[in-house]
């Protein structure tokens, strides 16, 4: 088993980063962090993790909904309002489709596809923190993602103030096996939060991975990954050969070389159902 210090960055895919950014930075609270040819990386003021978007052109618009990333905010009336303000403004955004609030795994939200083809959640646990046990059960994850709220400033208007980047998702046809890997192959833990559902954490750290029971897992590119750090290039040359060498045993499908860059190592494994995962340091 690896020893990460941090689940330290999801990835995504888009279409178009011109037209994804501005949903993100505008609409769900991202600043951008910063930029190279076909890439972007974002930051949520107070989480622990960033977003590194990855620009391939081509709209897969089919993508299942339950692929998603979602941000937080502190009252459910802002939901009620975040819902409001992207149906005036779905035009202008490129937003594609739009599912209105549901109350599910104990979240109020919603969800929409920005133009990117990405599925995004704005998402409240305002009724889960009012119970005694709400805010420490499963590792933490639906207690507050911040230190201090931020308000809206008013001026935009939209009358919602996304507080963090919580959550991504990954689809997994057997979550006992999935169990298995993130805690014996990445270090990670692993809170059992439903029949059909497992939340994926550093135990350091509130952000997770949601991974959810579906019968066929969709299958998606390298680029879209959730990257574990660890200490040092050394420690990732000694866990890609020990990963190698037990891939069978492991059920990985893949483990590719080792990549350098700067002072800095990594290299991607794939998981039973072919998700991705990155080993850095």
């Amino acid at each position: 088993m690896i020893q990460p210090v941090a689940l330290s960055t999801a990835h995504m895919e888009s279409a178009s980063i011109a037209e994804s950014v501005p949903v993100l930075t505008d609409l769900l609270g991202f600043e951008e962090q910063s930029r190279a040819t076909g890439e972007v990386t974002l930051r949520h003021h107070d989480s622990q993790w960033v977003l590194t978007v990855h620009e391939v052109p081509g709209r897969d618009t089919d993508r299942p909904r339950y692929h998603h990333f979602g941000v937080r905010v502190e009252r459910k009336a802002e939901v009620d309002r975040a819902w409001e303000y992207i149906n005036l403004h779905q035009e202008e955004y490129g937003l594609l489709h739009m599912d209105p609030q549901v109350v599910r795994h104990g979240s109020y939200s919603i969800h929409f596809q920005e133009p990117g083809t990405n599925f995004w959640e704005i998402e409240c646990y305002e009724d889960v923190l009012r119970k005694d046990s709400g805010e420490g059960r499963l590792g933490g994850v639906r207690s507050r993602h911040w230190t201090e709220p931020r308000a809206d400033d008013g001026a935009s208007g939209r009358g919602f103030a996304p507080q963090a980047f919580t959550h991504g998702t990954l689809g997994v046809a057997d979550l006992d096996r999935l169990e298995n890997f993130a805690t014996q192959v990445l270090g990670l833990e692993v809170h059992r939060a439903y029949a059909t559902a497992r939340y994926v954490k550093h135990p350091a750290s509130k952000h997770y991975v949601v991974c959810l029971k579906v019968d066929e897992p969709h299958t998606y590119s390298p680029n879209f990954r959730f990257t574990v750090t660890l200490d040092g290039p050394e420690a990732v040359e000694a866990a890609h050969a020990e990963l190698t060498h037990a891939k069978t045993d492991l059920g990985l499908t893949e483990v590719r070389p080792v990549e350098t860059s700067g002072a800095g190592a990594s290299f991607l494994i794939a998981d039973a159902d072919k998700n991705w995962w990155e080993i850095a340091g």
